[in-house]
């Protein structure tokens, strides 16, 4: 493929990234290119939630990939989702509360490996809040999702080096 056509695929993927209203095509242009390039294509969200000076962070449990990592909640994007959708959703079925007041904070592009395959991906941070106090009097707790072994905790910033983090989304 000529340099010209890989980076107006590039820009395809993007564009597809961002908004899923660019179509299937775009879309498929962007797994396509993924799969050229060995890469798995991943389109994912993070929910940023802050109090005061800590920041509201999960630890994956054993039975998913990279456990005992620390990251921010969110998860996949799903086929015609919106980022926005996602994050709500994700939120919904993660802590069993509505994720309101969003802002879209950035976009990141991170090339990684994940189970010894090479990883493209685009994170769509987003601060909001929680719909509920109920996370706000502990400093940890489990997730709802009880087959998932996820533990949830409000981790000061200056902490955080003290946590094995995914480097894609938190540093």
């Amino acid at each position: 493929m000529n340099n010209q056509n890989d980076n107006s695929t590039k820009l395809c993927a993007f564009a597809s990234a961002l908004d899923p209203s660019y179509g299937e095509d775009l879309q498929l242009k962007a797994h396509t290119w993924a799969r050229q390039h060995n890469l798995r294509h991943l389109r994912v969200t993070c929910g940023i939630l802050r109090r005061g000076s800590t920041f509201f962070c999960a630890r994956r449990g054993a039975m998913l990939g990279m456990a005992g990592k620390w990251e921010f909640p969110g998860g996949k994007i799903e086929p015609q989702e919106t980022p926005e959708a996602c994050v709500v959703r994700e939120i919904k079925e993660e802590l069993g509360c509505d994720f309101i007041n969003l802002n879209l904070l950035s976009v990141i592009e991170n090339f990684f490996e994940m189970n010894n395959k090479k990883a493209h991906q685009y994170i769509f941070n987003f601060s909001g809040e929680l719909d509920t106090d109920i996370y706000n009097d502990k400093i940890e707790f489990d997730s709802i999702e009880k087959d998932k072994n996820v533990i949830y905790r409000w981790i000061e910033i200056e902490k955080l080096d003290e946590f094995e983090v995914r480097p894609d989304n938190i540093k």
